[in-house]
């Protein structure tokens, strides 16, 4: 934190104008992680935030009253793994230069085409990072077999030394107010259509998840009937 804070570390380099893009950071060559070489596979570094509650009151006071914050995982978990963490990072590739080639693994899926000698990356020297997060029970599941089920859930969520994010939720404006990402969105395209995009989304997915589940439930009943 304390380079990003003097202006030694590439993250205080980044262009945080709002027409700025990723793939202009990449190009522009500001991080020698992705410089270097020039190959079609970027390995950027990731933050777990696991499913700790944050104070309900609190998250909700920062987005729009018809916006419930409890369905978005960025604003409801805050807790994340500290920035020496050292993590499996996460992928993006550059399709037009993809040729086809077998997948290696979600981590590291084009091998020796991707950045870096393995899969694994130090966050704190990286100018991007993928927030992960495991999210809520009702979203961790799946019905049917579930090879993942609630030990897994519980086992990623058990994590020590956790930091306190309250920068992520945030949107730094010109006028140095701070507000959530999500009030900014909605500012961007309407309140109607972010409505629609994010928590409508949801809701649909979890109503649609509910029926899976009832109907996997019927008919694990239905066979031991037999």
């Amino acid at each position: 934190e304390k380079s990003i804070r003097d202006g030694s570390h590439v993250r205080s380099k980044l262009d945080r104008s709002p027409s700025a893009t990723v793939a202009q950071h990449i190009y522009n060559r500001v991080d020698r992680l992705f410089g270097v070489l020039d190959k079609p596979c970027i390995i950027f570094g990731r933050y777990l935030f696991v499913s700790k509650e944050s104070d309900q009151q609190e998250i909700q006071g920062g987005v729009e009253p018809e916006f419930n914050s409890s369905y978005f995982h960025t604003l409801r978990y805050l807790h994340r793994v500290p920035l020496s963490t050292y993590q499996l990072g996460k992928p993006i590739i550059d399709v037009s230069r993809y040729d086809g080639m077998d997948i290696f693994n979600t981590h590291r899926p084009l091998r020796d085409s991707c950045t870096g000698s393995n899969a694994y990356v130090h966050n704190a020297v990286m100018s991007f990072r993928v927030h992960h997060y495991v999210g809520s029970w009702e979203t961790f599941r799946k019905p049917g077999v579930d090879i993942r089920g609630k030990k897994n859930f519980n086992q990623r969520n058990k994590v020590k030394g956790l930091v306190l994010d309250k920068t992520t939720t945030r949107y730094f404006a010109e006028d140095a107010k701070s507000t959530t990402w999500l009030t900014q969105f909605v500012k961007l395209v309407g309140k109607e259509k972010a409505l629609e995009l994010t928590q409508q989304i949801r809701v649909h997915e979890e109503l649609e998840m509910e029926k899976m589940f009832e109907e996997s439930a019927n008919g694990e009943g239905t066979q031991s009937g037999l």
